[in-house]
C-alpha cells in the first residue's frame, strides 16, 4: 500500500471536523476533490479524504431525511439521499448505532458547520444483536452496540497516526 496516497474514506470522530483552534478546520481542493484538514500537533500528519467514515447515535430526526449523529466528541447532520443518483437510503431509528460512509459538505442550515450526505448507513447495533441471538446468548443481557462504540475512537486514532 502507497501510504503517500490519500486514503478515499477516513474514519474520523465529528470532533475532528471542528477542533478548538480556527486555523485547523477542513478545507476542501475542488481541483483534487478531496478535504485536507492540517495538523494540530507538530508531529502530526495532516488530515485527507475525499469521504468520511462516521460512527454514533442518532440522537434525533431533523426532517424526513435527515438525523443528527453523535459520538460524544460532536454532532453532525446527515442527509439520506433521496435523488435518482442513488437508491434511498433508510433514515434511521432515534437510538440506534450506525456507520455512515459519506460525502462531507459545508451546511447550509442555520446553527449548522457541517453536514455529511449518506453513500452508505450500516446498522451496528441490528447487526451485532443478530450475531448475540444467532449464538444463542441472551441478547437481553448484553448491550450490543458497546463493543463498536467503545473500540471506535481506537480505530480513528489508528488510521489516524498509520496514514
Amino acid at each position: 500500500m502507497d501510504l503517500s496516497t490519500p486514503p478515499l474514506m477516513r474514519k474520523l470522530l465529528i470532533g475532528q471536523l471542528s477542533p478548538s483552534q480556527p486555523d485547523c478546520h477542513p478545507t476542501y481542493d475542488a481541483n483534487r476533490q478531496m478535504w485536507r484538514r492540517p495538523s494540530l500537533r507538530p508531529n502530526e500528519r495532516a488530515l485527507v479524504w475525499s469521504l468520511v467514515w462516521l460512527q454514533g447515535m442518532v440522537v434525533s430526526h431533523v426532517d424526513e431525511y435527515c438525523f443528527k449523529l453523535d459520538d460524544a466528541t460532536g454532532r453532525v447532520q446527515v442527509s439520506c439521499p433521496t435523488d435518482g443518483e442513488q437508491e434511498t437510503i433508510a433514515r434511521p431509528n432515534v437510538g440506534e448505532y450506525v456507520a455512515v460512509i459519506g460525502k462531507l459538505q459545508v451546511s447550509t442550515a442555520p446553527n449548522e458547520k457541517w453536514l455529511v450526505v449518506a453513500k452508505s448507513i450500516t446498522y451496528l447495533n441490528r447487526q451485532v444483536t443478530s450475531q448475540i441471538v444467532s449464538s444463542g446468548l441472551s441478547a437481553s443481557s448484553l448491550q450490543p452496540d458497546a463493543a463498536s462504540e467503545l473500540s471506535w475512537p481506537l480505530e480513528v486514532a489508528d488510521m489516524t497516526f498509520a496514514f
